[in-house]
């Protein structure tokens, strides 16, 4: 696709890139590329802000460019992926593309034979601790080892596994993340979840002795709840409760879509915070370089000046070697080492040294034009 700078200029200066670039086939950070190397100047998401608000923006203008070629503009290719559980009918998308395969139904499988690794872990490391407070006989190691597993825990067992080979089959990798979350990457993008049991405050009974100071405690409710913890933009309630009607099982394809739309949402918004820094970075750079400008113009006036000063005391040597020479002396005369005649030639080129002058224009504005201002390092 070819289409000039002031025309690509106006598409830009219109919606953010984001939106632009699917038109012309590109990627918004693909686009922003163009857009830097052929000197297009773009807005960032800071503006579109402020715009929506109904602040006053304002984008620089359009520089001049010499012989104004048009801007090459060469549509992405979409790469295909394949997974054991999907046709290729079905994978065969953009990683980019604005809308998400709907997943298909989630079967959870209970009780687990062969769990996920992570899951797996769980598991072993639970029922180790178990073993070694038993085999150590130390009643509080054995008060405070793990309980067996509930029917709550093996529940949220089951339905992690099945969402974990759901997101692996289309691409996602799974880990474990920090305060006990979970993490799915996604299109190089991080999303932290978690699924938990739901609790309640109750009210301990007066004659409960545990605890002098306590009067509620949490319960579990037996109800799971699947949570994003990455904040995703907009006023989304990124938590998916079950009720009795709705068991979290059956909204399993939902939150697989939701996670891979967070992506999507998070790529984009690092595009624009980093349209954002780069903004930020050539204002940055051009302040610098006013700055350096002014800095330099004035050190060349203050050189100027001096020059002029210097020419002042030039005419006034020469002055004074007129005056002198008005007198009768012997040249052949020595003082200092030096004879009178030596001594007047010196004071002739000290006031030529002086004098800026002496090479006309060219000579003055070349010695004002050796003033410069270094650019700074950013």
């Amino acid at each position: 696709m070819r289409i000039s700078r002031l025309e690509l200029y106006e598409l830009v200066s219109k919606s953010p890139l984001s939106k632009v670039a699917p038109g012309l086939g590109v990627s918004a950070t693909a686009l922003a590329e163009i857009c830097r190397a052929r000197n297009v100047p773009y807005p960032g998401s800071g503006y579109w802000t402020r715009k929506s608000l109904g602040q006053t923006v304002a984008l620089d203008p359009l520089p001049p460019e010499p012989g104004e070629q048009a801007v090459e503009i060469e549509p992405s290719k979409p790469r295909v992926r394949r997974t054991e559980k999907r046709t290729a009918e079905a994978t065969a998308q953009e990683p980019n593309s604005a809308e998400p395969a709907t997943s298909a139904a989630i079967v959870v499988k209970e009780p687990l034979t062969k769990p996920h690794p992570i899951i797996a872990s769980w598991i072993a490391n639970r029922e180790r601790r178990r073993r070694e407070a038993a085999a150590s006989r130390d009643q509080w190691r054995i008060r405070n080892a793990p309980s067996p597993l509930s029917e709550i825990d093996r529940r949220r067992h089951a339905i992690l596994d099945a969402l974990f080979q759901a997101l692996e089959g289309r691409g996602a990798k799974i880990a474990e993340a920090e305060k006990g979350l979970l993490s799915a990457t996604i299109d190089g993008e991080k999303i932290t979840f978690q699924v938990r049991e739901k609790s309640r405050q109750v009210k301990i009974s007066p004659q409960d002795n545990r605890s002098s100071y306590l009067s509620q405690e949490l319960v579990g409710t037996g109800r799971l709840v699947f949570a994003i913890r990455t904040y995703l933009r907009g006023p989304h309630n990124e938590e998916w409760r079950e009720t009795d009607s709705r068991p979290l099982e059956g909204q399993l394809p939902g939150i697989v879509d939701r996670l891979f739309q967070g992506a999507q949402i998070l790529k984009a918004w690092h595009i624009e915070q980093e349209q954002e820094r780069e903004r930020w970075r050539q204002e940055a750079a051009r302040r610098a370089e006013r700055e350096r400008l002014m800095k330099q113009d004035q050190k060349r006036r203050e050189r100027l000046g001096e020059l002029a000063r210097n020419r002042v005391v030039a005419s006034q040597i020469r002055e004074l070697l007129d005056a002198v020479k008005s007198k009768p002396f012997a040249e052949e005369a020595t003082i200092g080492g030096r004879s009178l005649a030596e001594w007047m030639a010196w004071a002739e080129a000290a006031a030529d040294s002086l004098d800026a002058t002496r090479g006309g224009a060219e000579g003055l504005f070349t010695m004002i034009a050796s003033v410069e201002v270094e650019r700074g390092w950013s």
